[in-house]
């Protein structure tokens, strides 16, 4: 299954060989107008907890469409439930040697907040 679910994600190869995968599925007739928004607060909690216990961690999307229908199947979610994200889980390896291609770290909040008045 988890093979076949990095097949329909093109930045989610290591799916295939991730020991925990998790799809979230939403239900938009039942969740109404938040229903992505609590779906991102899911993720990122899920995120947060996996790193809080030492675990690695990727969210992977699932576009376009036909990739989610394909999850979808795979997976055995009603039509009614969106699935495209997943979460891959694991113990992280060791980092490649060299410089990160990604920054890491955070930058300060007067860099990234601007605040309104009036």
């Amino acid at each position: 299954m988890r093979s076949a679910l990095a097949s329909h994600a093109p930045y989610g190869a290591h799916l295939a060989n991730a020991p925990v995968v998790v799809v979230v599925g939403l239900d938009h007739h039942r969740g109404g107008a938040d229903t992505e928004l609590d779906g991102g607060r899911l993720v990122q909690t899920l995120l947060r907890s996996c790193a809080d216990r030492g675990l690695g961690s990727c969210p992977v999307t699932f576009f376009p469409a036909t990739a989610e229908q394909a999850v979808q199947r795979i997976v055995g979610a009603p039509d009614t439930v969106s699935t495209r994200t997943a979460v891959a889980i694991g113990w992280p390896g060791d980092p490649p040697p060299g410089v990160p291609a990604i920054p890491v770290g955070r930058r300060p909040p007067e860099q990234v907040i601007r605040w309104l008045s009036g």
